[in-house]
């Protein structure tokens, strides 16, 4: 398996791009802990959700220290989201 390293900020752009290509949530972020929206730029109705990578969503702690299972990690995001 292949991984790559991106040292480099998203554009100013991402969320546009991210929502003219299908994608409506985005895990990405670190600016914040709480779950926010952001709006495409061209559409205005289509909105991206940040959900911000933080200890309650983060999949390392839960997925490799607690052994959670993608299963139980997909439950724990929509429980959060939920919430």
């Amino acid at each position: 398996m292949n991984s790559y390293l991106i040292d480099k900020e998203p554009e100013e752009n991402s969320a546009e791009i991210l929502v003219q290509n299908g994608i409506h949530i985005s895990l990405y972020a670190t600016n914040d802990g709480v779950l926010y929206k952001s709006k495409s730029s061209i559409d205005k109705e289509k909105e991206l959700i940040v959900l911000p990578y933080s200890m309650e969503t983060n999949d390392i702690s839960l997925c490799m220290s607690q052994d959670y299972t993608g299963q139980q990690y997909g439950q724990t995001l929509i429980y959060y989201i939920e919430q």
